[in-house]
């Protein structure tokens, strides 16, 4: 009998699937192992990735399990180049990997993945929309071409380390925000560490890097302009706080961070003090530390005078000195010591997010 009800269970799903995929074929123009397409340019032979059972009207998406896009299909005799990731909402993918082909993933299309553990990238994308609302996310290698973050990206996702890419130029309104697990968000900073390579970062908007609970730093580099009110509020473990050598006129930032206890200045003379922020900050117990031989200025400073412990460092300031750092292959923890060969885990390397398995 239970065989009989396993067939008949088989044979109405075998005839419900059969039936969806005709009712879908009007929403793609081809499918190739798994994968979706729409053809974009006829002339270019140019196609994106995209979900027919979204565009048909259903409640969640055709794919599951590891998703990884080629650079190219074969289709009716033609070779297309991937060039656009367009849909792929609510769906039960636990990996994603883009080719470098792919310049444009679309408003969305990387967001409500609440099984999404992976996202890679190839080195193609200028622009990132997403991903967000992927709270299972522990890896996203973004590339190095990558310039602007969209607005709303990198909203209530899983990972603990971000590394902004060095040509990213700005992040807009409303980014990476309300993520339980961040803990790190780095810009390779050439003041901080030494690295050998440089942040180009000049403009974050408003609203950023807010209600993140459990991050530890904020480490802002000196090629940044301008930033937008209300960035890095409500961040209760924030203890270290990286400003950079020229005076951004902050307005309403840094408020609800209680735990902060170093903030860190690179610029050698002191700028007005960052108004309506800091409100929460004890500064009878926080350190400001500043670059060697500026440490009477900053003691003089209106704002900067209420700091009770005003302290020198060697590694601030505009002219002080750097290491470069090159790749080296090793495999580092997210708190910056070596990982044991053979550790399974998260891991940084070379400046990438990697999983140990």
């Amino acid at each position: 009998m239970k065989r009989a009800i396993f067939i008949l269970t088989a044979l109405v799903i075998g005839f419900l699937n059969s039936h969806a995929e005709d009712d879908l074929k009007e929403f793609y123009d081809f499918m190739v192992d798994g994968i979706y397409y729409e053809i974009l340019s006829e002339e270019d032979h140019t196609v994106g990735v995209i979900d027919p059972m979204f565009r048909g009207g259903w409640d969640s998406g055709i794919y599951c399990g590891n998703m990884i896009v080629p650079p190219t299909v074969e289709y009716d005799g033609n070779t297309y180049r991937v060039t656009s990731f367009l849909e792929c909402w609510w769906n039960h993918v636990k990996k994603i990997s883009l080719p470098s082909t792919i310049e444009d993933v679309s408003i969305g299309a990387i967001s409500h993945l609440l099984d999404l553990e992976y996202l890679g990238f190839g080195e193609g994308p200028r622009r990132l929309e997403g991903p967000s609302f992927c709270e299972n996310l522990r890896v996203l290698n973004l590339p190095d071409s990558l310039e602007t973050i969209g607005e709303k990206s990198l909203v209530q996702v899983g990972i603990e380390t971000l590394w902004i890419p060095q040509n990213v130029k700005e992040i807009e309104d409303c980014c990476v925000l309300e993520n339980e697990n961040l803990r790190f968000v780095m810009f390779d900073n050439e003041v901080s560490y030494g690295n050998i390579i440089k942040s180009k970062l000049e403009t974050i908007g408003n609203c950023c890097f807010s209600y993140n609970p459990n991050l530890l730093t904020a480490e802002l580099p000196n090629t940044l302009t301008y930033m937008g009110e209300c960035c890095f509020n409500d961040c209760p473990s924030l203890k270290t706080v990286y400003l950079p050598a020229r005076d951004l006129d902050l307005n309403d930032c840094f408020n609800g961070c209680p735990s902060i206890t170093y903030i860190m200045v690179n610029a050698d003379e002191p700028y007005p003090f960052p108004e309506s922020c800091f409100m929460d900050v004890d500064r009878s117990k926080c350190s400001l530390v500043v670059p060697v031989g500026s440490e009477e200025l900053y003691m003089k400073a209106e704002g900067w005078k209420d700091f009770f412990r005003v302290m020198g460092s060697e590694t601030l300031g505009v002219k002080a000195p750097t290491v470069s750092r090159a790749p080296d292959g090793q495999a580092y923890n997210l708190d910056g010591t070596p990982k044991p060969d053979g550790e399974k885990g998260i891991a940084i390397q070379d400046g990438k997010v990697i999983m140990r398995k």
